[in-house]
């Protein structure tokens, strides 16, 4: 699901804005889609989502950076973390 890099740890999402509930849902693929009640207007979507991620993760705000598709339902985001993340059970939904 992660993916090791120069400087963090990689993770491609797919959001879905306007949704009706935060939310973090996982597949048997580990393909990763992220509901926010979020719009996409002026970025508050993808405030959203990196809010959601830090909290999910246990990592601050500031070390999560979205690094590619900020205008995209697709997205890929960087954890500025040397130890690898983990969704919490209770933080995601596995499907």
């Amino acid at each position: 699901m992660f993916q090791a890099t120069k400087g963090g740890y990689m993770l491609a999402i797919k959001v879905v804005p306007n949704a009706g509930e935060n939310k973090i849902v996982i597949d048997t693929q580990d393909n990763v889609k992220i509901k926010t009640t979020a719009t996409p207007a002026d970025g508050k979507a993808n405030e959203s989502v990196i809010d959601i991620l830090s909290k999910a993760c246990k990592v601050p705000k500031t070390k999560i950076v979205i690094k590619a598709g900020h205008t995209s339902k697709n997205k890929l985001v960087l954890f500025l973390t040397d130890n690898e993340p983990s969704f919490a059970k209770k933080d995601a939904k596995f499907v």
